[in-house]
């Protein structure tokens, strides 16, 4: 697979398959929920496809295609997981499944989101902090996006910033199916210091890297500074001037 396909099995939790219910006749409720889940791992895709056994809501077995094997967790999910792990047919059905479901078709999923994909329009700006002390809120912005799967993170001087701040993912007014996102980051001003910020989207070749640099963040404070200043000197001369023709 190539790098887009790696960034997407990153970012998607891909539910591929049916949802089996069932009510029994004195009003239980069945259910199976079977998943495909894409973890990247050195330069591969690794597929993990579970199926959960659920009955009144409470999970009572969980098969997992990294071990092959059914774990029970109620009495009832014990006595299953004991019958199933011994049956070659079941375990051949579950590994059908995995080659099927989370690899072959989840390949053409891909193939359509992808020719879809829409990548996002980024932008990154400074406001006015309310708490003040010298800090500025950085808001990282992604626009007119599709599919919704977008990742932003932060980065300090190159390095990501621990527990990123929360983040905001909406419809873009009017619908077509494109989406908004935006991360807030409130920041002390430090000289020589440089906050990056980090769009990854199936829509990117690569990831996009958008910098801020210390100079940019303290230009607009300055901005106004140098403003006032200038609006007190011209007062001053206006003073002088008015008491030397009078």
């Amino acid at each position: 697979m190539n790098m887009d396909q790696q960034r997407l099995c990153v970012l998607l939790l891909l539910c591929l398959l049916l949802q089996q219910s069932e009510v029994t006749a004195d009003g239980k409720y069945f259910h199976i929920l079977k998943t495909c889940q894409f973890v990247e791992k050195s330069s591969q895709c690794d597929v993990l496809y579970q199926i959960q056994y659920q009955y009144n809501g409470r999970l009572q077995a969980l098969y997992n295609s990294s071990t092959e094997k059914v774990v029970g967790f109620t009495e009832y999910g014990k006595v299953f997981a004991d019958i199933v792990n011994n049956d070659t047919h079941y375990l051949r059905v579950r590994r059908n499944d995995l080659n099927y479901y989370c690899k072959i078709q989840a390949d053409l999923i891909y193939k359509t989101i992808r020719g879809k994909a829409v990548p996002p329009v980024t932008r990154l700006k400074t406001v006015r902090s309310g708490s003040g002390g010298g800090s500025v809120v950085l808001v990282c912005s992604a626009y007119n996006f599709y599919p919704r799967q977008i990742r932003l993170s932060w980065l300090r001087d190159g390095v990501p910033i621990p527990d990123p701040p929360g983040v905001i993912l909406t419809e873009m007014p009017g619908g077509a199916w494109r989406y908004q996102i935006h991360s807030h980051l409130e920041h002390t001003l430090k000289t020589g210091q440089n906050i990056s910020c980090v769009v990854e989207h199936v829509g990117l070749q690569e990831p996009r890297l958008l910098h801020l640099e210390y100079s940019e963040v303290v230009g607009l404070p300055l901005g106004g500074s140098v403003l006032g200043v200038g609006v007190t000197v011209l007062l001053c001369a206006m003073g002088c001037l008015w008491r030397k023709t009078h």
